[in-house]
């Protein structure tokens, strides 16, 4: 026996529903309009007088909800015929009534507001608003949710088995955190910030880089030091800052989708926030960054006012923030001001620098790559060298792998012309020379004309 027939329910479209209502309205108004001059027309004495006075009046009456049936229909059924403006502000709504659900309420109040007052000055004076299409445009940009993480333990743990313990268990916290928050779209309270300290080519930025790629979530750096205005300006300001905030949600070029967990760092921390001796930074931003960083950072703060976009929050609540430094908060900032960042977030420290355990699975990895990219045959490349470069750079001390890695390039590079000048020349290009190569980076030692330059000790000196 058939099963009876139940009818589908639909939900419609809701710029359908707007113009179907508004074309409801304008009929509705056209025939009260229609009927008023039929009414003259039948029970009045003199009707060809009386409607030569009032008939302009009811035209008048009538002309608005002939317009506004003429673009309820040519936007239902004929898009194309309907005003370019207006209907790149239509798709607009179209564009932003799909994204509204991934909006915190004060900012869906505020981008309505906008497409209204947007799409009434199209359509009453023809005037189209570049600062609100933008900052329509850029809120649609905003992530769409977080995504949904299932971290290959083991790859991750191969990764950091190198660094030092404290580096591995603040990290493990970090990640579990991540995965933990990517299954609720919403949260009550923002994860724990993390901090990089360390002197600069240790390693800092590489590590958020890669742990990015092992969580295979997006990645987005703010160099922090460089803002006049981190709040940012108005959306209808001739300044183009949107500020640090705006600039974290909004979708950058190189993402290919704007995921509302991605790992935001800011850059320069230390920078930013310098003092002189008396207290007062020496950066014209730096009072708005200590303020930025001290709402930021607090986990309750899940949604921060904008006055570019009229004081409405957008949601922080999933963006994971790494901060990195060359010095700590104490270094940097008074004893109040740095206790009341450092309490906000969880500080690793690289002064260790990389094992050479771990600099040999960087370079291996970094080796690999070039070889591809350049397009060198891996027989060309001698081992030995390698081997030489990573203890080299581990004999003078350098922590980070920044010296390392550049030293590799040059390497690779003359790998890729050696067989053409051997060719040219006939003559043996000398083994690469690594002695030489780091010579600019050693320690630095008192140059023999200073030496030269000091009084040698006299007779009563040495009997001293």
């Amino acid at each position: 026996m058939l099963a009876p027939y139940k009818k589908k329910r639909t939900k419609q479209n809701s710029f359908v529903k707007e113009q179907m209502g508004e074309l409801f309205r304008s009929s509705t108004q056209l025939c009260v309009s229609a009927g008023l001059i039929f009414s003259l027309h039948k029970f009045s004495n003199k009707p060809f007088e009386l409607s030569t006075l009032v008939a302009p009046l009811i035209g008048n009456l009538a002309a608005d909800p002939l317009k506004a049936i003429g673009r309820s229909c040519a936007m239902l059924f004929c898009p194309s015929l309907s005003q370019p403006r207006l209907n790149e502000a239509i798709h607009l709504k179209k564009q932003y009534e799909a994204r509204k659900h991934t909006l915190s309420i004060s900012m869906q109040s505020f981008i309505e507001q906008l497409l209204s007052e947007h799409i009434w000055c199209i359509q009453r004076f023809d005037y189209y608003s570049h600062e609100r299409a933008n900052a329509i445009k850029e809120v649609l940009q905003f992530p769409v949710g977080p995504k949904q993480i299932v971290p290959d333990t083991a790859v991750i743990h191969q990764f950091m088995c190198n660094y030092p313990d404290e580096v591995r268990l603040a990290i493990g916290e970090w990640v579990a955190t991540i995965v933990e928050d990517a299954k609720t779209s919403q949260l009550t309270k923002k994860s724990t910030p993390i901090i990089f300290v360390g002197p600069p080519g240790t390693g800092k930025t590489y590590l958020a880089k890669q742990l990015a790629a092992l969580l295979q979530l997006p990645l987005q750096s703010i160099d922090i030091s460089k803002y006049k205005n981190v709040y940012g300006a108005r959306y209808y300001s001739s300044d183009p800052e949107k500020g640090v905030i705006a600039e974290a949600l909004i979708k950058s070029t190189s993402q290919e989708q704007n995921w509302s967990n991605k790992i935001v760092v800011l850059d320069e921390i230390d920078k930013a926030l310098a003092m002189d001796k008396d207290g007062r930074f020496l950066s014209n931003n730096g009072t708005e960054v200590y303020s930025l960083l001290h709402t930021l950072l607090e986990a309750q703060e899940v949604a921060i006012p904008l006055s570019r976009y009229d004081n409405a929050s957008p949601d922080i609540s999933q963006i994971k923030i790494v901060l990195i430094a060359n010095k700590t908060f104490t270094e940097t900032l008074t004893a109040d001001k740095a206790a009341a960042l450092e309490s906000r977030v969880k500080i690793i420290s690289f002064d260790e620098g990389f094992r050479i355990e771990k600099k040999q699975a960087i370079v291996t990895d970094y080796v690999d790559q070039l070889l591809t990219k350049k397009g060198i045959d891996r027989a060309m490349l001698d081992q030995k060298v390698i081997n030489a470069i990573i203890a080299e750079d581990d004999r003078i001390g350098l922590k980070g792998v920044r010296i390392l890695l550049s030293v590799i390039d040059r390497y690779i590079d003359r790998l890729k012309s050696q067989k053409l000048i051997y060719e040219i020349s006939g003559i043996p290009i000398p083994t690469f020379d690594v002695k030489q190569a780091y010579m600019p980076y050693h320690p630095q030692t008192e140059p023999l004309a200073t030496l030269h330059d000091k009084k040698l000790p006299t007779k009563k000196g040495l009997k001293k």
